[in-house]
């Protein structure tokens, strides 16, 4: 979408005359000093090092992308909470990565136990115990919720592109190809004309 509304501005701008070009530019400019002007000074918190960017980033919990039912339960995501239907349940070796969430349960139980993962539960998530795959659920906080076998289990829970995902890459990718070739095509068409 915004390669296309890209595409079809610069045409738009190319068929203006110079002058308006310039009216456009100067208005931009005056948009953007007033929107500048226009924000609070008071209550403004200054970003002069690296350590108050980090001390900021710690304290800022981003719920933009959370699920309904997490944003209730957003501290205790925040804070790691893993919750068991046993209290003879326990974590170990908590490994957390960019895409992957890696730890131990030890389950002393001799049924199965649902283990509510504090990481969001999205389309294209997956887990998997002692390297076998295991399904996924949604809990009541909207985080993943598994079911681990009795026993040490080392669960990985990690996310991959959805299949439509992947299509929708392969298409992008390929029409990106293609346009690059037209492209080349009509601009040596166009030289190949010139020089005859």
């Amino acid at each position: 979408m915004t390669l296309f509304t890209s595409i079809l501005g610069a045409k738009w701008i190319s068929k203006l005359n110079s002058k308006y070009i310039f009216i456009l530019i100067v208005a931009i400019c005056i948009s953007h000093y007033a929107f500048v002007l226009g924000l609070p000074e008071k209550n403004a918190l200054k970003i002069n090092s690296d350590q108050s960017i980090e001390n900021i980033c710690k304290e800022y919990t981003n719920q933009d992308y959370y699920p309904k039912a997490a944003t209730n339960n957003s501290k205790s995501i925040e804070n790691k909470e893993f919750i068991f239907n046993s209290k003879n349940v326990s974590i170990a070796n908590l490994k957390i990565k960019a895409t992957e969430y890696s730890f131990t349960v030890l389950n002393n139980n001799t049924h199965k136990v649902t283990v509510d993962v504090p990481i969001l539960y999205y389309l294209g998530i997956k887990a998997d115990s002692n390297n076998k795959l295991i399904s996924t659920n949604v809990s009541k906080r909207g985080t993943v919720s598994i079911d681990v076998e009795k026993g040490k289990s080392k669960i990985t829970v990690y996310s991959e592109y959805t299949r439509l995902a992947k299509l929708a890459q392969k298409i992008s990718l390929i029409s990106s190809i293609l346009i690059l070739i037209i492209g080349i095509v009509n601009f040596y068409r166009k030289r190949y004309i010139r020089l005859e």
